[in-house]
């Protein structure tokens, strides 16, 4: 679920997983990730959010706790009692 889905980056990121997953994987130079149920659960019970942003004129990709998104959210008109 997107809690800023208005967002212009946020926007420009829809639907492009797979190409940022790929560029992700390119700049850490790797080839291959296993992604099983376990990690999964793991990165669920941290808590974390994917955050997007633009700021500083590159795409910047974050794991942010609930506590940290919700001022980025509010600073830029998205839904932070979602998140």
């Amino acid at each position: 679920m997107e809690l800023n889905p208005n967002n212009p980056v946020a926007r420009a990121a829809h639907g492009k997983w797979h190409i940022i997953c790929a560029l992700v994987m390119h700049k850490l130079g790797v080839t291959h990730v296993e992604i099983k149920d376990e990690d999964v659960d793991a990165f669920n019970a941290a808590g974390r959010n994917i955050g997007i942003s633009d700021d500083k004129g590159y795409m910047e990709i974050m794991l942010l706790t609930k506590e940290e998104m919700a001022p980025a959210l509010k600073k830029r008109g998205g839904r932070a009692e979602d998140s």
